[in-house]
């Protein structure tokens, strides 16, 4: 090495700064490197040529285990497991044993054992063991070498390596095959080649395979293919040297490079196999609604391979944000708890989940003075949802006021666009940043021991506004042009299929530059009509999402206050879609909202029932149905008043067929009930 680096020009004036090592551009260096002396001659194992590199700084002859393989001597190797250290002093890369080879060069037989490694800038390196005992010179003023061979001299003529760069910047997208121009110097038409890929980037890094074999050469320019079998994308610059095209001998065995592109070995996990498969489900359930029109089909597909990473929920992601949530209890001492005693199943459940947390860096165990209770609620499937009691915490923390939208406003905007996508993060919370000095204080306690988040728990009285400022803060303007955020739920809406791909293409972007996860299973791509805060919206129309009808339609007949403010509350979701909803509901209004010291008064009458009946009646014969407004249809307003209530509709007429925009209504306050009808009615 020290023999090629004085053949080096360097010059410092340079901007271009390239460092070479063994043959590959792998760095940085003070100046640029304008021609790099490495040594290579022709060699023949097992009559198969191989291009070799002379190395005056290695002190032992080194050759790749993907070498050996396609020498078919792997029964050879004197196994020994062990690391080897470059001349670099820095880089380490495995030693698999050594193996004795019979070598040929210009038909001389020579005999070297060489340590078997996993990767090298050259498949095949010739080092100071070979020179020494052939008693080697290297003559650089007539480029060759001298090898003394019973007592006569065998000159070698240097081989001038053709290098093989890209034509052009190449992005690979994940789990992909790209097929791309290279560009082959001092060639200009041959019609087989060898292809060596000898880049340091590709052979230690792993992120890109471009497998050695055979290439057709034509006007300077071969095709290869390259094979990222990463989860993200891969980009490799314009003039970036891949490795070198040797002239092939007819006698000589080549294996084609498409077959090597499919049985080289992988760099693929069997979990991250596992993982491609899954994410390539997700996309074709994503997708599979388009399958009438290929052109959308094909771009949508396109699009989410392109971000594929923002579906791959294997790995909890903390997004990139200046932003953090913040626990203001001001100078309050600490707040603590003793934990609520559970039985030894539900502890064993509670420290399932805390496993699972910690795994993931969700939380960590803790020395906070700071403590709050676990609680277990068991879902309809007998399953335990894991919830802390934060309310001591919370009773002392100054309420955030940050603005949130309100349902009517975000589905009022979505009006008259017709492509949509939903958007779900995948457990929201738990990928916003929490201030480092407030971690202490979501600190919860079990009968086994005291945690603390990492991240944004669940339960914090102030979650949702440092949520939506978040969300506000990193979609920006966008909020108001295509993109609507309610607390972990995105919608996209757009006026074109075309719109819709650059909008998606730009959010991701912005989801992928701050390291979101998104649920795919609830997310919705490129639909015409979509399910968003229990409505199903269209372009023109707004109904109730149905499954939210059935469950109320199932509802019993209340017989404690909580289950009528359930039934009321679930029932008033949908109000805007029932003529007179407030007189029709007034029986149930007058013995529900009860303060919980007269909770014991309430009662559920006949008059209860037959409004509750009347109620599940107008959701099943109703055509609950909204049209968003024309923008050029005139408006009707009609309004109407009885004794304890008020009405009003908004509709329009097109076409001779009346559409319904909206029903609004409400109770009279003991005031207003003294107004007369004219007054009630305006």
């Amino acid at each position: 090495q020290q023999q090629q680096q004085q053949q080096h020009k360097w010059y410092r004036s340079s901007p271009n700064v390239r460092c070479y090592k063994l043959g590959a551009n792998d760095g940085s260096a003070l100046a640029k490197l304008h021609s790099p002396s490495l040594i290579f001659i022709s060699t023949w194992i097992n009559s198969i040529r191989i291009s070799t590199m002379i190395d005056t700084g290695a002190t032992s002859s080194l050759i790749t285990m993907s070498t050996i393989i396609k020498l078919n001597c792997q029964d050879q190797i004197h196994r020994q497991i062990g690391e080897i250290t470059l001349g670099d002093s820095r880089t380490k890369i495995t030693q698999h044993g050594w193996i004795c080879l019979n070598l040929k060069i210009n038909n001389v037989n020579y005999q070297i054992r060489a340590i078997v490694v996993d990767c090298l800038t050259n498949n095949f390196i010739l080092g100071m063991d070979f020179l020494r005992k052939y008693k080697v010179e290297i003559k650089i003023s007539q480029q060759c070498l001298v090898i003394r061979y019973e007592h006569q001299y065998l000159y070698v003529k240097f081989e001038r390596p053709n290098s093989a760069r890209l034509s052009q910047q190449c992005t690979s997208l994940p789990r992909c095959k790209a097929v791309v121009n290279t560009v082959i110097s001092g060639i200009s038409n041959e019609k087989k080649m060898y292809l060596n890929v000898i880049d340091q980037r590709i052979q230690q890094d792993k992120r890109i395979r471009i497998c050695d074999g055979l290439v057709n050469v034509k006007d300077n320019n071969i095709q290869l293919i390259i094979d990222n079998p990463t989860k993200t994308m891969v980009t490799l610059p314009k003039s970036m040297v891949v490795g070198t095209a040797d002239h092939l001998p007819t006698d000589v065995y080549c294996s084609t490079l498409f077959s090597n592109i499919e049985t080289e070995g992988t760099y693929v996990t069997r979990e991250e196999e596992k993982q491609s498969m899954d994410l390539d489900k997700i996309i074709l359930t994503l997708t599979q609604h388009l399958g009438n029109n290929q052109l959308h089909y094909q771009q949508v597909i396109n699009l989410l391979k392109n971000h594929i990473i923002l579906f791959d929920t294997s790995q909890t992601r903390t997004i990139k944000t200046d932003i953090h949530h913040v626990i203001n209890t001001g100078n309050h001492s600490p707040v603590n708890a003793k934990p609520y005693f559970k039985t030894i199943e539900q502890r064993k459940n509670i420290q399932q989940e805390i496993d699972k947390m910690l795994k993931a860096g969700i939380i960590i165990p803790s020395h906070s003075p700071w403590s709050s209770p676990v609680v277990l609620l068991k879902k309809p499937n007998g399953e335990f949802r894991f919830i802390i009691d934060y309310r001591k915490l919370n009773s002392i923390t100054t309420k955030d006021c940050y603005p949130q939208p309100t349902v009517e406003e975000l589905i009022n905007r979505l009006g008259g666009h017709q492509w949509f996508t939903k958007l779900d993060l995948k457990i929201g919370y738990y990928q916003i940043p929490i201030h480092p000095a407030d971690k202490s204080k979501t600190a919860f306690i079990t009968q086994d021991g005291l945690y603390q988040f990492q991240v944004l728990p669940m339960g914090l009285m102030n979650a949702p506004p440092s949520f939506q400022r978040i969300m506000n803060n990193i979609i920006g303007y966008n909020r108001w042009d295509y993109i609507l955020v309610y607390l972990d739920d995105i919608l996209v809406f757009s006026n074109s299929f075309d719109d819709h791909m650059k909008h998606l293409q730009q959010l991701f972007n912005v989801l992928n530059i701050h390291q979101f996860t998104l649920n795919p299973t609830k997310c919705s791509i490129a639909q015409q009509s979509i399910e968003f805060l229990s409505h199903t919206i269209t372009k023109d129309s707004i109904v109730p999402l149905k499954q939210r009808i059935q469950a109320i339609l199932d509802m019993p007949q209340p017989s404690s206050l909580s289950q009528a403010n359930k039934f009321i509350g679930k029932i008033g979701w949908y109000r805007k879609f029932i003529p007179n909803f407030a007189q029709i509901a007034a029986p149930i209004h007058k013995v529900t909202n009860k303060i919980k010291e007269k909770k014991k008064e309430f009662y559920w009458s006949e008059e209860q029932i037959q409004a509750a009946n009347k109620l599940k009646q107008v959701l099943t014969e109703e055509p609950l149905v909204l049209k968003y407004p024309h923008p050029t249809a005139s408006f009707i307003l009609s309004t109407d008043a009885s004794e304890y209530a008020i009405g009003g509709t908004l509709k329009q007429i097109i076409d001779g067929q009346t559409h319904y925009n909206y029903f609004l209504s409400r109770l009279l306050t003991t005031t207003e009930r003294n107004y007369s009808t004219i007054d009630r009615e305006a």
